[in-house]
């Protein structure tokens, strides 16, 4: 016949766990923790991206409505993307095939000082094909992180480094 403290021994080991089973917990929970916390930086990175990524957009967009309101108006004070078109000498409206590099502010202007952030342009406009009054527009912005030296100088190889947009615009 077990005695008292027998009885509450086998009772004990029944409910408690062994030092085994807790470095096992430990080890699972630590595994666990390091692929957390290797996620977080990654989540927290994706995050940047997708940040900078929202803001080219808003700018991209606001360039191309700007110009499709008012294609041909030269008057805009430094704005970003040049008159896409003139006039021929039968008087039609045409477009001016160009390629034009610039430093942008987020409002959509090149009056840019080094304390601003920016983004850098590549804009490339050329007719669509037999129609002269539609122009083809090819605008991609990278930045505003870290801006290279050379405007030219677009990060081909890291396609989540920049914005491009293609759209066309009706000459009035």
């Amino acid at each position: 016949m077990r005695t008292r403290l027998q009885a509450r021994r086998h009772r004990t080991s029944l409910h408690s766990f062994s030092l085994v089973e807790m470095v096992i917990a430990i080890a699972v929970l630590s595994v666990a923790l390091v692929v957390i916390i290797g996620m977080l930086g990654e989540g927290l990175s994706n995050n940047r991206d997708s940040s900078e990524r929202l803001q080219a957009a808003d700018l991209a967009s606001l360039l191309i409505s700007t110009r499709r309101t008012a294609p041909t108006n030269s008057n805009l004070t430094n704005f970003a993307l040049q008159a896409l078109g003139g006039t021929n000498s039968a008087g039609q409206d045409v477009v001016n095939a160009v390629t034009n590099y610039a430093k942008v502010q987020t409002d959509g202007t090149t009056n840019v000082s080094s304390t601003q952030v920016v983004y850098n342009l590549r804009c490339i406009v050329t007719p669509a094909g037999s129609q002269n009054n539609i122009a083809n527009v090819d605008l991609v912005l990278w930045g505003p992180s870290p801006l290279p030296a050379e405007l030219s100088t677009m990060p081909v190889n890291n396609p989540a480094g920049y914005y491009e947009l293609m759209t066309q615009i009706t000459l009035p």
